[in-house]
C-alpha cells in the first residue's frame, strides 16, 4: 500500500470536508442567536405586561380600600365615636379582604365650631367642619409605610383620599 501524498485528490477531499464542517457550525450558531433574540424579547414583553396587570389590580384594591376608609370615617364622624373629631386616627387591617392597611384620620378645620347664621327659631346655627383622610397601602406593618426599602420596592402601592364635611351641632 502506498502512502497518500500531501497533494493527492483523496487528501484534498478530506481537507475540504473538514473545512465545510466548521462553517456549518458557525452558521448554526448564528441561526440560534438570531432566532433566540426575538424570543427573549417577546418573553420580556410578556413578563412586563403580567407585572403591569398585577400592579393595576393592587392599585384598584388600594383605591377601593381608601374609599372604604372614607366611608368608615364619615360614619364615625357623623354617628360614631369621632363626633368631636379631635385628631382621631384608626388603623384598619383589611389585608384578609383586600391585601392592604388603611389609616383613617379625622381632623377639625377649626378648634371650635363656628356660628353660621341662625335657624328660623332664632337659635344660632353652629357648624363644624371635619376633614377625613384615608391612606391605603400594602405596606408591611403600617400605613403609610415609612420603611424606605418597602417604599422603593416594585410592588408597593399607596392611595390617598380626602373629604371635608360639615355638621351642625344643634339642630332645631
Amino acid at each position: 500500500m502506498s502512502p497518500i501524498s500531501p497533494i493527492s485528490p483523496m487528501n484534498a477531499l478530506h481537507r475540504t470536508s473538514r473545512h465545510q464542517h466548521g462553517i456549518g457550525a458557525v452558521v448554526v450558531i448564528m441561526l440560534v442567536v438570531m432566532v433566540s433574540a426575538p424570543a427573549v424579547g417577546m418573553t420580556r414583553v410578556g413578563w412586563s405586561s403580567q407585572v403591569q396587570s398585577a400592579q393595576d389590580a393592587q392599585v384598584a384594591r388600594a383605591r377601593m380600600a381608601a374609599r372604604t376608609g372614607i366611608e368608615w370615617g364619615l360614619f364615625q364622624a357623623a354617628r360614631g365615636s369621632w363626633t368631636a373629631c379631635n385628631n382621631a386616627s384608626q388603623l384598619l387591617d383589611l389585608r384578609s379582604q383586600l391585601g392592604v392597611w388603611v389609616r383613617v384620620s379625622c381632623t377639625s378645620a377649626s378648634a371650635s365650631p363656628y356660628v353660621e347664621g341662625t335657624h328660623g327659631s332664632g337659635a344660632a346655627r353652629t357648624v363644624r367642619i371635619h376633614n377625613i383622610e384615608a391612606v391605603a397601602c400594602n405596606g408591611t406593618t403600617t400605613c403609610p409605610e415609612t420603611d424606605a426599602s418597602v417604599l422603593t420596592g416594585m410592588g408597593y402601592v399607596e392611595r390617598r383620599q380626602r373629604v371635608s364635611i360639615s355638621s351642625e351641632d344643634n339642630l332645631p
